[in-house]
């Protein structure tokens, strides 16, 4: 659609502004030929489509994101993507998420088997631990498109505000066409501890959580291909009838890493950034890097404090260098260490 655009002589725009997606292309009025038109129809339904995730590879929406409703359509580079190998120290639930992607590339086999997939997945475990990355991991191994609900997409002041835009996100979940990963980030924070109480707070919670379950129970029976996802640092706050098998089939546990998990996250954080980072004549760490080492004077230490480390650290060599008008010494073992220390100090 839109080599056709160009070939018919239009530059084609999109932009977003105040909830309005437009799609626009300048032409004089007295040049305008239906070759124009018929061009400018096909763009107009190719932003559609992608907005909509209809199309494997976005062209007119490639590395933007825009709201469409309440729902977040992102049409990042593939590059971009987190992938299940770059998740150290999780080897269990890394093997796990592996099995959910195989039963969608294998679609006869759980047929033939009448086998049902977990379309439930409650991640939880302390701040900083990988929850959200690997829900992310999961839908690029799988090829799924990722939709990421919010807090403020649910919540809402109002009565009954809430219950219908848990109706409506599922609604909408029930007539995606592609398999989806739909995650629901701090789900204590949405779907609270239904309690016992008369009272009108207990009242308002118990309703949610009601429509919580329906909704669920909807979307596994109609449509098998979207998996919901929910994370909480705090899983007791989380009412049991919610989670229970049928519809969060696997309940992960995901620690803060152990000595030998913080060794794996260093060394393939370390891989990767010198994979993306290193030249012909520039190194980014020195040859005395050793990420068991290292890893041995982090206790309790969690993913997302290993990567602020790099990150001093490379601040501050990059800080040096414009300082100093030269690249700095590659990153050392005591560079790390002092950077841990640094992080331990606040």
């Amino acid at each position: 659609m839109l080599r056709a655009a160009e070939e018919a002589g239009l530059r084609p725009e999109v932009s977003h502004d105040g909830g309005t997606v437009r799609v626009r292309a300048e032409v004089p009025s007295a040049d305008v030929t239906p070759a124009h038109l018929t061009a400018m129809v096909g763009v107009v339904l190719q932003t559609v489509r992608e907005l909509a995730g209809d199309t494997p590879e976005p062209t007119l929406l490639r590395g933007r994101s825009y709201p469409v409703g309440h729902r977040v359509v992102a049409a990042a580079p593939r590059s971009a993507a987190v992938t299940l190998d770059q998740v150290g120290g999780l080897a269990d639930v890394v093997a796990r998420f592996r099995e959910v992607a195989v039963s969608f590339r294998h679609p006869q086999a759980m047929a033939r088997w009448g086998a049902r997939r977990p379309q439930g997945i409650l991640l939880y475990g302390p701040p900083g631990t990988g929850k959200t990355m690997l829900a992310r991991a999961l839908a690029n191994e799988i090829g799924a498109d990722f939709v990421e609900i919010r807090t403020p997409e649910i919540l809402d002041k109002f009565l009954g505000g809430s219950e219908r835009n848990i109706k409506r996100i599922f609604r909408e979940a029930r007539r995606y066409r592609r398999p989806t990963v739909m995650l629901f980030d701090e789900f204590d924070s949405i779907i609270s501890y239904a309690g016992a109480g008369g009272d009108a707070a207990s009242q308002a919670v118990n309703a949610v959580a009601g429509i919580f379950k329906q909704e669920m129970n909807t979307l596994i029976e109609e449509n098998p291909d979207v998996i919901v996802v929910a994370t909480t640092n705090f899983p007791q706050r989380v009412d049991a009838s919610l989670t229970r098998s049928g519809r969060f089939d696997l309940k992960i546990a995901i620690p803060a890493p152990d000595e030998s998990g913080r060794a794996e996250i260093l060394a393939k954080m370390i891989r990767e950034l010198i994979d993306r980072h290193e030249r012909p004549g520039f190194r980014m760490f020195a040859a005395d890097v050793d990420p068991a080492a290292l890893a041995a004077t982090t206790p309790g230490l969690t993913g997302a404090d290993l990567r602020e480390v790099l990150r001093r650290v490379q601040l501050a060599k990059a800080l040096r260098e414009a300082t100093e008008g030269a690249p700095p010494a590659p990153i050392s073992q005591d560079d790390l260490r002092e950077a841990v220390a640094g992080l331990r100090r606040g």
